[in-house]
């Protein structure tokens, strides 16, 4: 009997701590940050990476990258990307209408790395590529920048980056320009270097054009979308030229948010108005076909990010239109759905927490969805990490509201295609470097209560950071967050059971996985076996 004993509680060992590996949410603030703007994450080799600007005083815009593991939400590493020309400080911006961070996969597994950032003595945007290795250290890095030529002198212009697509023969750099008064789409490719191979503008005289993302057909051909009073689908060869346009006419207004290209389908999400936000979904075939299109009436919602994996798909979005706001209950929040691959829906979650508005970061896939985003400060600042169950399962209170699937009358025709200019871009190599950042850590779940602080370096190194810890417990489902020290004391205020080692982790608690249907059967039978 000792024997079976023995034999299930190693059972037991070996089984429970796999069983917990589930679901997680864990949320990071930088100590010196007022504010953080996250980007759009990257899952490369097992870690989760995510990039983006935070402000110190609202006054200055420094660069970040964080990495976890992708199984538990563990901090990997989070550094301060520090870019210097000649001897001159570039920061970042906090406002645009650019995306804030960008990474993608490089074309030899390095990760190619694009922020928004200040022009120097200028109030313009401008934009930096970089690229890093997986420990976040800069292997080169430029700033590019996007001048007028007028009859008198050159004047600066925006150069905001709203997207970036990794091909096998480069890099290409999708950006917002303007022109005044209108927007200028602007497509940049570079090479694997960072030097430009050609520059072009796309514009319309009459509307201006808005871009919204870019992608790659499995022929090859580049996939652009913008908007002008109607959104449009631009068919590109690899020296940016057009070769077909299609526009999308809803009858109502309508914004496209994003296209992806997945199993040579072109899926184009976004929303109308009829009065409040609508989202929806448009499918095309590789070669502009309409396959379906459906609405959802959901009023005030909005799809903001679309993914995939071989049976589903994965869309991440918001709740709370701006047309709403001011009225009694209203918070903008984060919103995750799946879809069959005919747009029917499988599960929606609307998560508890509150977000300050376009402070989505983004959503990647792999084993689970994950989701970033920027938490409302009134409620413990911080950028949010999710790992969301493909089943649906959150990590953490949410809402079901009733989403129906209705047919979406479209009309896809040719249209006139955005006029096409060469443009001159100016390129300077950056001195680069990186420094481990100061982060402290709580984890508010009821009365759980967690605070971690690391120690920084104030200069680059890849030794790893001390960790001081003080952990309490609870049965209660643990949602573990970052935050600023002077905020983390607020969070110690319960006292429990301290954590036996100041250098262990605290302890992150999943939900009730399949560990409890492992222990019922072993008990039973330990019981029989008497």
């Amino acid at each position: 009997m000792r024997r079976k004993q023995i034999i299930i509680l190693i059972t037991l060992a070996i089984l429970l701590p796999i069983a917990n590996a589930t679901n997680w949410k864990i949320m990071y603030m930088i100590n010196d940050a007022t504010f953080m703007h996250p980007g759009q994450p990257l899952i490369l080799g097992g870690s989760l990476y995510q990039a983006g600007v935070y402000e110190v005083n609202y006054v200055k815009y420094s660069f970040y990258i964080i990495a976890l593991n992708t199984s538990t939400g563990s901090l990997e590493f989070a550094k301060e990307l520090i870019f210097n020309l000649n001897e001159t400080r570039i920061w970042g911006r906090g406002i645009g209408a650019g995306q804030f961070g960008i990474l993608r996969k490089s074309s030899n597994g390095d990760i190619i790395a694009v922020f928004l950032a200040k022009r120097i003595k200028s109030s313009f945007s401008a934009t930096i590529v970089a690229k890093l290795k997986e420990s976040g250290e800069v292997e080169w890095a430029k700033y590019y920048l996007l001048p007028t030529t007028s009859k008198d002198k050159v004047t600066p212009r925006e150069l905001m980056p709203v997207d970036v697509l990794v091909a096998s023969d480069g890099i290409y750099l999708l950006g917002k320009s303007v022109d005044n008064p209108k927007s200028v789409t602007v497509l940049i490719k570079i090479s694997n270097d960072g030097d430009v191979i050609w520059a072009r503008s796309y514009m319309n005289l009459d509307t201006g054009t808005i871009p919204t993302g870019i992608d790659l057909t499995s022929n090859g051909d580049i996939i652009m979308l913008v908007n002008t009073r109607k959104p449009l689908l631009l068919w590109l060869d690899k020296d940016g030229n057009i070769t077909k346009v299609v526009g999308f006419d809803f009858g109502m207004p309508a914004k496209a948010e994003k296209v992806y290209v997945a199993e040579n389908r072109i899926y184009v999400i976004g929303h109308l108005r009829p009065e409040l936000f609508e989202p929806f979904i448009v499918v095309l075939d590789e070669d502009g076909n309409l396959i379906w299109a459906k609405r959802y009436p959901n009023s005030g919602y909005d799809f903001v990010s679309i993914a995939s994996d071989v049976e589903y798909l994965y869309i991440l979005g918001k709740s709370g239109s701006t047309l709403q706001e001011g009225k009694e209950g209203y918070e903008r929040r984060v919103w995750v759905l799946s879809l069959d691959k005919e747009g029917n829906p499988r599960w929606n979650r609307v998560t508890g927490d509150s977000i300050v508005m376009n402070e989505l970061g983004g959503m990647a896939v792999d084993e689970y969805i994950y989701v970033t985003y920027y938490r409302n400060a009134l409620r413990g600042a911080g950028v949010v990490f999710m790992a969301i169950g493909k089943d649906g399962h959150v990590p953490c209170p949410s809402n079901s509201p009733t989403l129906i699937a209705e047919q979406l009358d479209v009309k896809i025709k040719d249209v006139k295609p955005p006029s096409v200019s060469d443009i001159k871009v100016e390129v300077y190599q950056l001195d680069a470097r990186s420094r481990e950042l100061d982060i402290s850590e709580a984890i508010p779940c009821e009365n759980v209560k967690t605070t971690t602080t690391k120690q920084s370096t104030l200069s680059p190194t890849k030794s790893p950071t001390e960790t001081k810890s003080k952990t309490t417990t609870s049965n209660e489902e643990i949602i573990k967050i970052l935050t600023k020290t002077q905020t983390s004391k607020e969070y110690t205020k319960t006292t429990s059971q301290k954590s036996p080692s100041n250098t262990q982790s605290p302890k992150r608690e999943g939900t009730c996985g399949p560990g409890i249907f492992i222990l019922i059967p072993l008990v039973l039978l330990s019981k029989r076996k008497r």
